[in-house]
């Protein structure tokens, strides 16, 4: 009976103190681990800007265009009054800036001509004689035109512009003689996705 007894006791003692292993592995397993922090890396935005167009940013000439017969001599332009069959072009370079590796944006152009607030009737009549058209932008013969950073790595953006005073009928002009206008342009730059044709 003691024997028995001691044996019992044994059992009693190895079933307890395994069940008090399995409960303790069970409540506090564990694995190794470790953490690394990487250097700050620097996120900047893009941007797009058109800067002040001044006079110094422009250049015109002057010449005469007959239909069937090439243009005469361009000479600079001073201001000389224009007469039927003139044309005025003026190339303007426009300051752009676009900044961004998919930065893509369209440059519009929107030349008018008018007569000053206090006009006379033959300031009127010249505004309404006179036709103003974009030639080209950025080189492209249209008045839009898609740019990239690559496109305007000098800074700017040639527009060409032609102030026309077309060949009309004998005297139908004569009462825009004396006249004055204004040449203005508005130019907008919008982005487009990347993707975009111009």
């Amino acid at each position: 009976m003691r024997g028995s007894t001691r044996a019992l006791i044994g059992a009693a003692l190895a079933l307890g103190l395994g069940g008090a292993l399995l409960a303790g592995g069970a409540g506090t397993l564990a694995s190794w681990t470790d953490t690394a922090t990487s250097e700050p890396q620097a996120i900047s935005s893009g941007s797009l800007d058109l800067g002040t167009i001044g006079t110094g940013d422009l250049q015109a000439s002057l010449f005469q265009r007959v239909a069937g017969a090439p243009d005469t001599l361009a000479v600079p332009y001073t201001g000389q009054a224009l007469v039927p069959g003139d044309v005025l072009r003026i190339v303007v370079d426009v300051p752009v800036r676009i900044t961004g590796q998919n930065m893509r944006a369209r440059l519009d152009v929107a030349p008018s001509l008018t007569a000053a607030s206090s006009a006379t009737p033959a300031d009127a009549r010249l505004a309404d004689a006179l036709d103003v058209a974009v030639v080209s932008v950025g080189g492209a013969a249209a008045a839009t035109s898609i740019l990239s950073p690559t496109s305007v790595a000098g800074g700017t953006v040639p527009v060409t512009l032609e102030v026309t005073f077309p060949w009309g009928t004998t005297s139908q002009y004569n009462d825009a003689v004396g006249g004055r206008v204004d040449l203005d342009a508005s130019y907008t730059l919008t982005q487009v996705p990347a993707g975009e044709a111009g």
